[in-house]
C-alpha cells in the first residue's frame, strides 16, 4: 500500500464506508468536533476533499481569530487548556489531536503577534507551558514564584509587616531570576542575587544579614515541605558581614534624658489640654516601660492586683504583668473594666493597631517641638530599662519587666520568674528628675 492511501488524518470511514471529516474547531470558536461527510468511498478523492475543506474551514476560522481575546491573557490560555483537556477526558477527541490542534493554534497567535511567525509572547509562554501540561498529562515543574506564594500562604500566623516585607523580598529574587523552576535555582544563582541585589544595595549591614535571613527561611521551608531535595541556600548569611568597625550613628535611637524629657512635658503643657491622653501614654511608657501598643491594649480589666497585665503582645516572652508605679496611680484609679486606659484610638495601618495614631502624633509634636529622629515614643522604654540598670536591679528581674527572654539558662529554662513582690520594687526605684 502506498503512502498516500496510508494517509487519512482527518478521516474516518462509517457503516455505509463513506469518507467523513473529522476535524476539531480552534478553541476560540468552542473547540467541539466537527464531523462532514465528503460524500465519497474512495481514498483518494476523499483525500483531495479533506485538503479543500480543510482551507475553507481554515479561511473561515482565520476571519475570526483576531476577536478571540483568550489568546491575549495567561489567564485565557489556561482556559482554553482545561477546556481542550476536559475534550479528551470525555473521549469526544483524540490526545494527539488535541495537543496538535492546541500547538497549531498557538502558532497562528505566534504569526499574528510576529510577522516571521517564530516566536509567541514572552509574557504569554509559561501559560503556554502550563496549558500543554495539562494535554500532555505531564506534571509542571513547580515554578519558584508558585512556591513563594505557598510559602507565604503558610505565614497567617505572622505579623503583617513580616509577610510584607518577606513577600517584598522573595519577588524581588522571582524577578531577578526570571521566575524559574524551584528545583533549578541553584547556589550560584542565589549568591549573585545576593551579591547584585543585597550586598551592593544602600542598605544598613542589618537590613542586609535580615534579606538574605529570609531567603534562607524561605528554602529551609521548601526543603522541609518536600519541594526540594537540597536546600542551595545554606550559609548564604556568610555573603554578608556584619560591620565591626566602631563608628558613631547620631541617627541612632536612645533613651531619653531627665533634661529632653523636662522640656518635652513642658510643651505638652503648654501646647495641650490637660485631659490629652498624650500625658497618659507618655507617663505610663516611662514608669511601666510598655511598649507603646501594650499600652494602648491596656483596658482596666487588665489591671489586676495593681499590675498591668499583657495579655496579648509581640512574642510569648512579651505576656507578663508589670506592677503599677506610684507615680501611676492618677491614671488607673476609677478606670472602668471595659474603658481603655488610653481612650479614643481607632485601629489604624496595615498592622490595624491601636497604637498607630497616638505614636504618629507624637512624632509629629516632637518633631515641631525640635526633638530629633534619635528620640521618639519607643524610646521612652530605653529610658525605663536604662533607668533600672542605673538602680542596680539584677538583669534577670529587668528582663521580667521588659518582656525579653532571659538569657540565663538557668533563670530561662528553670526559673518561674522574679516574684510580685521583687518586680515592685524594681519599678519603683525608676525615677526621672523631671519637672
Amino acid at each position: 500500500m502506498s503512502k498516500t492511501k496510508q494517509d487519512t488524518k482527518h478521516l474516518t470511514q462509517r457503516g455505509s464506508l463513506t469518507w467523513y471529516l473529522v476535524v476539531r474547531k480552534p478553541a476560540f470558536l468552542g473547540g467541539k468536533i466537527i464531523v462532514q461527510s465528503l460524500k465519497t468511498r474512495d481514498l483518494k478523492e476523499a483525500q483531495q476533499r479533506r485538503n479543500i475543506a480543510l482551507g475553507d474551514l481554515e479561511r473561515a476560522w482565520a476571519a475570526h481569530r483576531t476577536a478571540a481575546p483568550e489568546w491575549t491573557t495567561p489567564a485565557g490560555i489556561l482556559a482554553v487548556g482545561a477546556a481542550v483537556a476536559a475534550e479528551v477526558a470525555l473521549g469526544r477527541v483524540r490526545p494527539g489531536d488535541a495537543l496538535e490542534g492546541f500547538d497549531l493554534e498557538a502558532w497562528h497567535r505566534a504569526r499574528d503577534s510576529d510577522p516571521n511567525g517564530l516566536t509567541f509572547p514572552p509574557d504569554l509562554a509559561p501559560a503556554m507551558a502550563e496549558a500543554r501540561a495539562l494535554l500532555t498529562g505531564e506534571p509542571l515543574p513547580l515554578a519558584l514564584s508558585a512556591a513563594v506564594a505557598s510559602h507565604l500562604a503558610d505565614l497567617a500566623h505572622a505579623r503583617p509587616s513580616t509577610v510584607r516585607t518577606r513577600c517584598r523580598r522573595l519577588n524581588a529574587l522571582v524577578e531577578a531570576l526570571k521566575d524559574p523552576p524551584l528545583a533549578s535555582v541553584t547556589r550560584a544563582d542565589l549568591a549573585g542575587f545576593v551579591r547584585s541585589h543585597v550586598t551592593a544595595a544602600d542598605l544598613a549591614p542589618k537590613t542586609k544579614k535580615a534579606f538574605v535571613v529570609d531567603l534562607r527561611v524561605f528554602f529551609r521551608w521548601a526543603k522541609a515541605s518536600g519541594l526540594l531535595d537540597a536546600d542551595p541556600s545554606e550559609n548564604l548569611t556568610k555573603l554578608v558581614r556584619d560591620t565591626t568597625r566602631g563608628v558613631t550613628n547620631p541617627a541612632a535611637v536612645r533613651a531619653w534624658t531627665d533634661s529632653e524629657l523636662s522640656q518635652l512635658l513642658n510643651k505638652m503643657r503648654e501646647e495641650l489640654p490637660p485631659d490629652d491622653y498624650m500625658f497618659t501614654l507618655v507617663h505610663v511608657a516611662l514608669y511601666s516601660g510598655m511598649r507603646a501598643e501594650e499600652v494602648c491594649n491596656i483596658r482596666g480589666s487588665d489591671i489586676v492586683d495593681n499590675c498591668f497585665v499583657i495579655r496579648e503582645a509581640k512574642n510569648k516572652n512579651s505576656l507578663r504583668s508589670v506592677p503599677v508605679h506610684s507615680a501611676l496611680a492618677c491614671y488607673v484609679t476609677g478606670l472602668g473594666a471595659d474603658e481603655y486606659l488610653i481612650p479614643g484610638l481607632t485601629p489604624a495601618g496595615v498592622d490595624n493597631k491601636r497604637s498607630r495614631p497616638a505614636s504618629n502624633r507624637f512624632s509629629r509634636y516632637k518633631t515641631v517641638w525640635g526633638f530629633d529622629t534619635s528620640l521618639n515614643l519607643h524610646c521612652m522604654r530605653k529610658s525605663f530599662i536604662t533607668k533600672l540598670e542605673a538602680a542596680g536591679v539584677p538583669q534577670s528581674v529587668a528582663e521580667s519587666l521588659a518582656g525579653h527572654a532571659r538569657k540565663s539558662l538557668s533563670y530561662g529554662m528553670y526559673s518561674n520568674g522574679a516574684g510580685f513582690a521583687v518586680l515592685r520594687e524594681a519599678v519603683e526605684k525608676v525615677q526621672y528628675k523631671i519637672f
